[in-house]
């Protein structure tokens, strides 16, 4: 296997990595995941091309399989995350996220279609909508997916860790308010659908003319999460109420109020105060939801 090159890894996602597992757990893993690359890369007869940016869970490279064809090779941070990314992608069978081509159960490792690179094309708020319902349809097909308060755990946990640093106590009163709140919405019963569950603008592509949603964190609850994840995310400089009224009309039956709150606490989570480039606008907008979550 030591005559398969694979290209480099990027300083950023080694970043990633190290953010998420920390520093030396995360080149240990490295480490064994580009050996796991280079074992699918020749059992599956690919050609790699270069290894993807953006991640935080896994090492993706794209590459030819032997029919010219270019895929993804992904290669996850667990085996548990991987095999929940496949049952989501075979549930969505391609509405909306890529296919799964080829798997490895001992890795939990995927061979998808590649579906373009982030950024490419123009989309809309309509487009978002469109996502979300399609992929909210996804058959669960017996898989026992996370609830969204494993997802939400997480996001509290690393919010803990931004918002110790000396110089951000002032965010922790939003940030315990914001923890009962996740807490409380996520527990409300109703609609509980497949969500994506990291819904921002590094996760989508326009591909063939229509929006697609890559690297998943897949679970179950209500349908607002993804489309208050998808705001909490945004540009913030734009009328709040507005957008969350645009929201309800193009995707009827959603709860505007409801979907405030949840827009509030999750900018909250998702706030790195200690980012200086749009901590301000960050900031102001999370002041702005807070007047309108709670009225």
């Amino acid at each position: 296997m030591g005559n398969i090159l694979l290209p480099p890894v990027p300083d950023s996602l080694r970043e990633n990595l190290a953010f998420v597992l920390g520093a030396e757990r995360a080149e240990t893993w490295l480490a064994g995941a580009v050996e796991c690359a280079r074992r699918l890369v020749r059992d599956w007869r690919l050609t790699p091309h270069e290894v993807l940016t953006g991640g935080s869970f896994s090492l993706c490279l794209r590459c030819v399989d032997d029919r010219g064809a270019e895929t993804v090779l992904k290669v996850p941070a667990s085996a548990e995350e991987g095999d929940a990314e496949m049952a989501a992608l075979r549930a969505w069978a391609g509405d909306g996220a890529a296919r799964v081509l080829r798997s490895d159960p001992e890795s939990a490792s995927m061979l998808m279609n590649f579906l373009g690179r982030v950024g490419e094309g123009n989309y809309g708020l309509a487009d978002i909508v469109d996502l979300t319902e399609r992929l909210h349809r996804g058959e669960r097909q017996g898989f026992d997916f996370p609830e969204v308060h494993d997802n939400l755990d997480r996001r509290v946990y690393w919010a803990r860790e931004r918002f110790a640093e000396d110089g951000y106590a002032h965010h922790l009163d939003d940030l315990r308010n914001a923890e009962k709140l996740v807490a409380e919405l996520s527990a409300v019963s109703g609609d509980r659908v497949l969500l994506h569950g990291d819904l921002q603008a590094k996760n989508l592509i326009v591909s063939a003319g229509e929006l697609v949603a890559v690297d998943p964190m897949p679970v179950v609850g209500p349908a607002l999460f993804d489309i208050a994840f998808w705001i909490a995310k945004s540009d913030h400089a734009r009328p709040t109420r507005t957008y969350v009224d645009e929201v309800s009309r193009l995707r009827p039956g959603l709860d505007g109020d409801v979907l405030l709150r949840w827009t509030w606490a999750l900018a909250v989570l998702e706030n790195r105060p200690y980012l200086q480039r749009g901590a301000a606008a960050r900031q102001q907008f999370i002041d702005e939801v807070r007047e309108l979550a709670t009225a």
